[in-house]
């Protein structure tokens, strides 16, 4: 490697390395699966290039296609929100870079699965490949999926936890049909992060967590 590079390339990995101490000490990575998911899972290879020397700020990225990569901190605040166990099937909405589901992943694999759906192939290949490079696909621990995350495919298991990446206006009744009981849903709804637990086939618990951005959910066919 040429020293220009090397030198970069130390720059990029100092960056990310001190983001996850800084996520660490504040008590945002809260568990040690997790800190070593973020770890191990580097932000860089899930950016594009032109992005890749930014993975240590603490801040939401653009992708392409108008989408973004989420700050690493609501990634994190979300992850804990999830509650997420060894053997969860979790369906992840909105791909993106591929990043979230790779620590989803992480941390419910191998007797769980990620299902992650993205509406934009383009945003779709971009993250299958993302996640080929740590053998999360050919595993079977991460099953990427371009289409509507709003038709529920039904050979799908039902899914113990729901996350979203993208706002809607409201809790999907399908999402809500598709969660088993005891099971958690969190995504944004109109610029605040709501969890919904499954309580009884058709009863939900909700809290909400004010102050979040996300791009909007595509519910409509795309050209």
């Amino acid at each position: 490697m040429r020293l220009e590079a090397f030198i970069i390339q130390s720059v990029m990995d100092n960056g990310y390395e001190n983001l996850i101490n800084k996520l660490v000490l504040r008590g945002f990575v809260k568990s040690s699966d997790m800190e070593r998911a973020f770890r191990e899972l580097d932000r860089t290879d899930f950016l594009p290039e032109s992005q890749k020397n930014l993975a240590g700020k603490d801040e939401p990225l653009p992708i392409g296609q108008g989408q973004s990569m989420s700050q690493p901190y609501t990634v994190a605040f979300i992850l804990n929100l999830l509650d997420l166990q060894k053997g969860d099937n979790v369906l992840d909405v909105g791909t993106g870079s591929g990043w979230q589901a790779a620590l989803i992943a992480r941390l419910v694999a191998p007797e769980g699965k990620v299902f992650t759906v993205e509406r934009i192939k383009e945003i779709a290949e971009e993250a299958k490949a993302n996640l080929d490079k740590f053998g999360l696909v050919e595993s079977g621990a991460v099953v990427p999926v371009n289409g509507n995350a709003l038709e529920i495919n039904p050979e799908w298991p039902v899914f113990d936890k729901i996350v979203s990446a993208a706002e809607y206006h409201s809790v999907p009744e399908v999402w809500k049909n598709a969660l088993a009981v005891g099971g958690r849903i969190v995504m944004p709804v109109s610029g605040r992060l709501v969890v919904a637990d499954k309580i009884t086939g058709d009863k939900f618990e909700i809290k909400e967590y004010p102050g979040f951005s996300f791009v909007p959910l595509i519910d409509k066919e795309l050209p």
